[in-house]
């Protein structure tokens, strides 16, 4: 009331944004967000709309629900929020707006307990067969004339894939919002440089498809011009969905349209916040909707901010002004955002912007006409191929790897990325050196804020996998990355979590053994941060992995076995396993590192078994060598096959570390493991239930454990 109060006394823009920020927060609170409180052991059936047009990944159909009620047992609850469905494919899929049951097991992540911490999924429910999908209502009519569009642009895209390569993949992104077949390097590699946007449907396709048809219908009246650009937006929203973004932008095109036609001047910011005003009474959890709060903050910045900044910077040229002026005020606004999630800034996405727009008109231009000529006659006209040599420079732009200032990892708050994007404001409206000074001394002071001056060994929480850091002051190593199938690990939780210890780069990534639950994340991470050598175990050139790893020329590479050794500041890393020329197993052949610093020893087993343990014992007895270390890191996450009780005997740890998912599917760790640990009175500690585990080694002191939000001393 408060916030709705100041803006009714603030008179101009000022007061209009917000008051109107007001209202909607006022009305997300009168409709409090609903966090449903179902068994998710059980199953669950849920009545709901859908709310998107179906995509098919990897074999499998994604669509999301809007639940209007859900039952499980006894218990019925009348609640409303958003659910993604996972089903085999069928060939009766569901069309955008209509009713349904459904009966399945519901889950989400639970997040990655890190610093900065990453929040949980979204609710997921997967079904086992269309058979436990029923249709209780169809879509109104404008629905299914939705559901037949998006069914015969989807069929022309596949016609044009016969004859064409990744041209169409992008081109099926642009106009259908479907990143399904986009390489994942394309993706990883434009939010790098920060401009993950152009891949995301929102306001600037929505904008280029209006003032495209505005264009082409020139020969026209002024009036008789805005009937097709209207009818494009309405058009291209049908295709889309109603993505938060695309909603919002087709909204205020249409009403700045209509403010057109009737010889008015339209009013952006009065728009915008009828926008906001009627989705949140529609559907109070959109505030949470990370699409909707960057949509809705970048355009209330550029409506702002750009008619000052256009002003401020008449010593540009007009043709560039424009655009760096909508660029700048855009990324401002959203820095405080977006900055914690992406564990960085991006100081040249502006300049990028430049590039990058004029590009995506290309692409977005060929990839409609091509689309419509196969549509209306059929023909693919040689569109295809020219639609692979359009996207090009983005192939160019993967294959060079991570790009000097493209992305600055910094561990920022939303508030000190709030302080930041004000400074660099204040900097851009009134170039004072003072503004400069501050600025320049903040971001210095965030950039070695998280930094540490002692050895740290830090074990991420990457859910099912493994990833330690090894580090010392700005010397790091990253020894595994984590992975999963699908997703980019990488840039949602590797980039933060290493910005959060103040690492900007990495000396060496290492690679134990070439499982996806391992490499997966390296390989992403490697086109986001700066990585001088890989380090690897012999035998594994062959795999798909390590053969993405390398394909980043941007490093060097190194084979290590038994009895090789590295430097990492004051860590001395020695390789125990395996012996040179080893080839049988996959698990057996993981890389085994001793860790030293400061006369603490940590021993880091990645997935290795057994026989793998006994091989290792065996060869230290003969050499006279001991295995004894203070920490060790349980090798496959817990597993029975691993973990010997002579083997544990031999390394007589005082805290052991498993790293594995929450709930995980294959019952990690494993009871008996467990028991054989605490037969050896070890202290565990478990990433699944503790999350990220930081230990810091000082000389003559105990070893320092920290949790995130909980630091403690050892027993």
């Amino acid at each position: 009331m408060l916030l709705l109060a100041l803006g009714l006394a603030l008179a101009g823009r000022p007061g209009r944004v917000i008051a109107g920020v007001a209202c909607g927060l006022l009305i997300a609170t009168l409709k409090p967000l609903v966090e449903p409180s179902w068994d998710t052991r059980r199953p669950v059936e849920v009545v709901g709309v859908v709310h998107s047009h179906p995509l098919l990944r990897s074999d499998e159909l994604f669509f999301r629900v809007d639940v209007q009620f859900w039952r499980q047992r006894d218990v019925i609850a009348v609640e409303s929020f958003e659910l993604q469905v996972v089903m085999p494919p069928s060939e009766a899929q569901p069309v955008i707006g209509t009713k349904l049951r459904l009966k399945g097991h519901v889950r989400r992540s639970k997040g990655f307990n890190n610093r900065p911490e990453t929040k949980p999924g979204p609710w997921r429910m997967r079904l086992k067969s269309p058979r436990f999908l029923t249709v209780v209502a169809p879509p109104r009519p404008l629905l299914r004339v939705a559901g037949a569009l998006r069914r015969v642009v989807e069929e022309a895209l596949a016609k044009l894939e016969v004859d064409s390569g990744p041209g169409v993949a992008l081109t099926r992104a642009l106009l259908l919002g479907d990143r399904s077949q986009l390489p994942r390097a394309w993706e990883q590699t434009l939010r790098r440089c920060g401009l993950g946007h152009l891949l995301a449907v929102s306001g600037l396709h929505v904008g280029l498809v209006a003032v495209l048809l505005f264009l082409v219908s020139r020969p026209l009246s002024m009036g008789a011009r805005l009937l097709p650009a209207a009818l494009g937006i309405t058009i291209y929203l049908l295709l889309v969905g109603p993505l938060p973004s695309v909603s919002r932008a087709a909204a205020m095109g249409l009403l700045g349209l209509g403010a057109f036609a009737l010889q008015r001047p339209p009013q952006g910011l009065n728009a915008l916040m009828c926008c906001v005003a009627v989705w949140i009474a529609h559907h109070p959890s959109i505030v949470t909707h990370l699409g909707f709060q960057l949509s809705v903050a970048a355009t209330a910045g550029i409506l702002v901010l750009l008619p000052a900044f256009v002003h401020r910077w008449h010593y540009l040229p007009p043709s560039i002004r424009g655009a760096l002026a909508v660029s700048v005020a855009a990324q401002l606004v959203t820095m405080p955002i977006f900055a914690p999630l992406s564990g960085g800034i991006h100081p040249l996405s502006p300049l990028y912007n430049l590039i990058a727009i004029p590009w995506l008109t290309v692409c977005l231009v060929t990839g409609v006409i091509a689309t419509f000529a196969m549509v209306l006659a059929g023909v693919d006209l040689g569109l295809g191929c020219l639609l692979d040599w359009v996207v090009m420079p983005l192939q160019l732009l993967a294959d060079l790897g991570p790009l000097a200032g493209s992305l600055v990892p910094i561990d920022l708050s939303p508030w000190s990325a709030g302080v930041v994007a004000a400074l660099a404001a204040a900097w851009g409206l009134w170039p004072a050196r003072v503004a400069k000074w501050v600025l320049v001394i903040w971001c210095l002071v965030q950039t070695g804020a998280a930094g540490s001056s002692d050895p740290e060994l830090v074990v991420l929480d990457v859910g099912q996998g493994d990833a330690v850091v090894v580090h010392d002051g700005r010397r790091a190593v990253l020894i595994d990355g984590g992975g999963w199938p699908h997703g980019d690990l990488a840039g949602r939780v590797l980039v933060p979590a290493l910005a959060g210890l103040g690492i900007r780069h990495l000396d060496a990534v290492m690679l134990t053994h070439p499982d996806t639950d391992h490499c997966r994340g390296l390989v992403g991470l490697s086109r986001y941060v700066a990585i001088r050598e890989l380090w690897m175990g012999p035998g594994w050139l062959d795999e798909r992995c390590v053969a993405e790893l390398l394909a980043a020329k941007t490093h060097r590479w190194r084979v290590l076995w038994g009895g090789e050794s590295a430097r990492v500041g004051r860590w001395k890393l020695r390789v125990l396993h395996p012996r040179a020329g080893a080839r049988r197993g996959s698990n057996d052949r993981s890389l085994v590192v001793m860790a030293e610093a400061l006369g603490h020893r940590v021993l880091l087993t990645g997935d290795v078994e057994a026989s793998g343990e006994r091989q290792m014992v065996a060869g230290l007895e003969r050499r006279g060598q001991s295995l004894r270390a203070d920490v060790l890191k349980v090798a496959h996450h817990g597993s029975k096959t691993s973990t010997t009780e002579s083997f544990l005997r031999a390394v007589s740890p005082r805290i052991a570390i498993v790293s594995c998912g929450f709930r995980n599917r294959f019952g990690h760790p494993h009871p008996k493991i467990l028991e054989r640990l605490r037969a050896v009175r070890a202290h565990v500690l478990r990433t699944d239930l503790m999350g990220m585990i930081r230990l810091r080694f000082r000389p003559g002191e105990p070893i320092y454990i920290e949790r995130p939000y909980q630091p403690l001393l050892t027993p």
